[in-house]
């Protein structure tokens, strides 16, 4: 990733016999706090991987001071990377945030004219009420972007990025992973991980004119950013309504996958049935549509049966098959796999396709 003028460069080199640096010791203790959630099918595997890890050596990017992997789980140890005391301005990238996250980096820090913000255009209108940061967050939205593999496509925001501007005047953090600026992704019980480079304080307007300005001194926007001042009531209350039918497809997916899917196959005929959790429930208006992978139609088996089938031996011993879900709600519509318990043909035992998860 480019961070202003310097190039940085987060990649590992894997050298037989090279001596491990602290960066690296660092990486194997995140794969070991993972190790206990590993099933036992993938357990030898993940052996193998802490095996590589001993001989895997970390280059600092150039032009900074130190590098740090950074890494925290879903069993208690709460962390706050970016501390907005720390700094005298930050700037956050992140496609997702909370507003609670927001105003607490943004108030924390030295110099609250100094906080920039880079969101989607779907979760801006979480700082509504933090009007005192308006001049200085925006949504990212470049429109149709060409690509030579592709033609134009939308582009989306994935980047979750932090840069501040230390308050002692001896560099600028950056920080790159996984985290949104999030209660959840920055402070709570996610699992995350991201580097942290100290780079020099140059660094900090670098990337404002790089990626905010093209005109530092008028504060002009590069033209893929659109001022959170100029958005409209309309389309804010629009991203609001739209973001409460996401919630509430994003909690039945999860009541779903609470329960257990079963899917019987006796000659050409197949039941599917789903056993709901003792507290199970579904907003009203909420469809779900389920049909084993591969079968459109439950009488229809041949496709179940053939090599690029989706059964297999599950960790817990008993045959298993995926099946597709299918979740609606006023419009919006969300798609994943689930696996069921089975008693699928035997002749497709073994086999995994690749699934994609909508």
């Amino acid at each position: 990733r480019r961070v202003g003028a310097m190039l940085v460069d987060i990649s590992l080199r894997l050298q037989k016999n090279q001596k491990s640096n602290e960066v690296s010791r660092q990486l194997r203790g995140f794969f070991n706090s993972l190790q206990p959630e590993v099933p036992e099918s993938k357990a030898a595997l993940f052996r193998r991987v802490l095996a590589d890890l001993q001989t895997v050596s970390f280059q600092k990017p150039p032009r900074t001071n130190s590098a740090r992997f950074l890494f925290k789980d879903n069993r208690g140890n709460k962390v706050r990377w970016v501390e907005p005391g720390d700094y005298s301005g930050l700037i956050a990238v992140s496609p997702f945030i909370s507003s609670e996250t927001v105003s607490r980096l943004s108030s924390g820090i030295r110099d609250s004219d100094q906080f920039y913000l880079v969101t989607m255009p779907a979760t801006a209108y979480k700082i509504q009420d933090l009007p005192k940061i308006h001049n200085h967050c925006f949504t990212f939205a470049p429109g149709e972007v060409y690509t030579e593999d592709s033609g134009d496509i939308n582009m989306g925001l994935h980047a979750k990025m932090y840069l501040g501007l230390r308050a002692d005047g001896t560099g600028t953090d950056v920080f790159l992973g996984s985290a949104n600026c999030t209660t959840n992704g920055l402070s709570g019980l996610n699992t995350e991980a991201m580097m942290r480079f100290e780079c020099p304080k140059s660094n900090f307007r670098d990337f404002l004119a790089n990626f905010f300005f093209q005109d530092m001194k008028k504060e002009i926007a590069h033209e893929w950013l659109r001022k959170f001042k100029i958005l409209t009531a309309q389309e804010l209350n629009a991203a609001k309504e739209e973001a409460a039918k996401e919630q509430v497809l994003s909690d039945a997916r999860a009541a779903l996958a609470a329960g257990q899917f079963r899917l019987r196959i006796q000659g050409k005929r197949a039941s599917l049935r789903f056993l709901r959790p003792a507290s199970f429930s579904l907003a009203p208006g909420v469809r779900v549509k389920v049909a084993p992978w591969g079968c459109p139609h439950s009488k229809e088996l041949t496709a179940c049966i053939k090599p690029d089938g989706a059964a297999y031996q599950s960790a817990a011993g008993f045959n298993s098959d995926f099946v597709h879900v299918e979740v609606s709600f006023k419009g919006l519509k969300h798609e994943f796999m689930a696996v069921a318990r089975s008693n699928i043909n035997k002749k497709t035992r073994g086999t995994v396709p690749v699934v994609v998860e909508n």
